[in-house]
């Protein structure tokens, strides 16, 4: 997903942000959260999502529903 700044007044894309989601089964979720920790030098923060997906007449919709808590060290 690719989310894009705009200048209002010019009308030009002046910063693009990028979501990176990865879906993967892991071993040790701690490990995991102290790599992700070091790269991106913060200390991140946990989304809870749940989505419902909806049948409609080209392809689906999906209505998603979070909540975002910091991570606590």
């Amino acid at each position: 997903m690719f989310i894009f700044e705009v200048d209002r007044q010019f009308g030009r894309v002046v910063n693009m942000l990028r979501n990176v989601e990865i879906k993967a089964k892991v071993r040790n979720l701690g490990d995991i959260v102290s790599k992700a920790k070091k790269l991106s030098s913060s200390e991140g923060m946990w989304i809870e999502q749940d989505d419902v997906f909806f049948t409609v007449p080209q392809g689906r919709l999906k209505l998603r529903t979070f909540q975002v808590s910091f991570m606590s060290t």
